[in-house]
């Protein structure tokens, strides 16, 4: 019996895997935020700065689970004495309560891509039932090819119903700050373990990289670089082996020493380059230091030979930036 029970879970275990799809939230471009009505007439808007979360998709691609998890501490609403307030225990009480959490476990269709999610909304360790609205996109690929959905959303709270209770009356027996609060939002999430890295973004926008990542998307097709035949060789081609054996020179642009990047560029490896030569060459001198402590004198023969370990090496690489910065043509 025990044996037919682990297959039981195993294969239920292995099926859910199979059919289930967890989708995280990249926080890169994603936000919560949320509106509180202020005398009666104004607003305060804020947001949160810290959270996470996941969609779980089924077989069909349809939303099944979602959770979402927010950290208390990172509320801002552009006021760092209104924001303290509200971490502190008139409000969330942060240390205490780290967290505002959203178990979303019966999801329906309300239509077109829209959806309402029901579970249950924790804040203060305060749990009550509460839905969320929101909508799905279809998947779609961003530059570099992460597949990516967005995931908008909107609803409301009451939150003396969550233990958030601080207020001041006013005239008319009219409150400061409103019972009612807004919040709303959108989600990129992209599949577990396949979140654009943040440090995408920070790559320039060039004809070159944007040709590249067309042709990483598969948009076109790869050029071959062209090629210059001198007439000498022409006449050296064996028949049948023309593609084979010419000796090929990609065009160079002639005026790219003329740009002030790449002499700065230029420079900056070099002067990064001499020091590592010569903590190298130090290096170098200070292991015939330890292998020979007897026998090393500075004007001995190890110490000659030392001193030409060092010069080598700073002819070597006085050759190898003079070939990069004037010798390439």
């Amino acid at each position: 019996m025990s044996r037919l029970l682990w297959a039981f879970l195993i294969s239920w275990i292995v099926s859910g895997l199979s059919f289930a799809d967890s989708w995280i939230i990249n926080r890169d471009h994603s936000e919560i935020q949320f509106q509180v009505e202020y005398l009666t007439i104004s607003e305060v808007s804020g947001r949160f700065e810290n959270f996470s979360g996941s969609v779980v998709l089924n077989k069909q691609q349809i939303p099944e689970q979602i959770f979402i998890k927010v950290e208390t501490a990172s509320v801002d609403t552009g006021n760092n004495l209104r924001d303290g307030h509200l971490k502190a225990n008139d409000f969330f009480q942060s240390q205490q309560h780290p967290f505002i959490l959203f178990k979303g476990q019966s999801i329906s269709s309300t239509g077109s891509g829209n959806y309402k999610a029901r579970g249950l909304l924790t804040i203060k360790n305060i749990s009550r039932p509460f839905a969320i609205e929101f909508s799905l996109s279809d998947p779609i690929n961003d530059t570099w090819n992460y597949q990516n959905r967005f995931v908008k959303f909107k609803s409301k709270l009451n939150r003396s119903s969550f233990n958030l209770k601080w207020n001041k009356t006013l005239d008319e027996q009219k409150y400061l700050v409103g019972e009612e609060v807004k919040f709303w939002g959108i989600f990129q999430i992209q599949p577990s373990l396949t979140k654009t890295p943040s440090s995408k973004h920070m790559i320039p926008d060039t004809k070159y990289l944007r040709e590249r990542e067309r042709i990483a998307r598969g948009e076109i097709v790869k050029k071959e670089p062209e090629f210059i035949l001198d007439p000498p060789q022409i006449k050296n081609i064996r028949p049948g082996l023309a593609e084979g054996t010419l000796s090929s020179r990609v065009k160079v642009p002639d005026n790219y020493r003329d740009n002030i990047w790449w002499w700065i560029s230029l420079w900056v490896i070099g002067l990064l380059g001499f020091f590592a030569v010569i903590i190298v060459a130090l290096y170098s001198k200070n292991l015939f230091v330890e292998y020979f402590p007897r026998n090393y004198e500075e004007n001995g023969i190890l110490g000659y030979i030392s001193d030409l370990v060092v010069i080598f090496l700073v002819m070597l690489y006085s050759l190898a930036f003079w070939f990069l910065g004037w010798g390439v043509r």
